[in-house]
């Protein structure tokens, strides 16, 4: 905060460089929690940890449709990852689940 405030003084930061600064002071860490143990992935936007949960569950779907029917499981594949993420749990029966944290990163 020292040097931003620094550099405004100094009027070598203009606004588009402040918007960066300000969204670098937090990031989002996505964690995927399953029978395996966890997998955590940091981001600088929430959209991009979210999209990469929706990435997880789109490319494991399979793994958990092959038992179903046919009808069922293609009303899975057509979901978006927002969807998909709202009924995570019942497609695996309660034993995975994703979540998005918003923390604030240590300069």
């Amino acid at each position: 905060m020292k040097e931003f405030l620094r550099l405004m003084l100094d009027n070598k930061i203009n606004k588009k460089h402040y918007r960066g600064m300000e969204s670098e002071e937090h990031i989002y860490v996505a964690t995927w929690e399953r029978k395996h143990g966890q997998d955590l992935s940091a981001h600088a936007t929430r959209d991009a940890a979210e999209n990469w949960c929706h990435d997880i569950m789109k490319d494991s779907l399979c793994e958990w449709t092959y038992h179903m029917g046919i009808h069922e499981a293609s009303a899975y594949q057509n979901m978006t990852g927002k969807e998909l993420w709202e009924c995570w749990s019942e497609i695996t029966g309660d034993t995975e689940f994703f979540s998005v944290e918003k923390l604030l990163l240590n300069h």
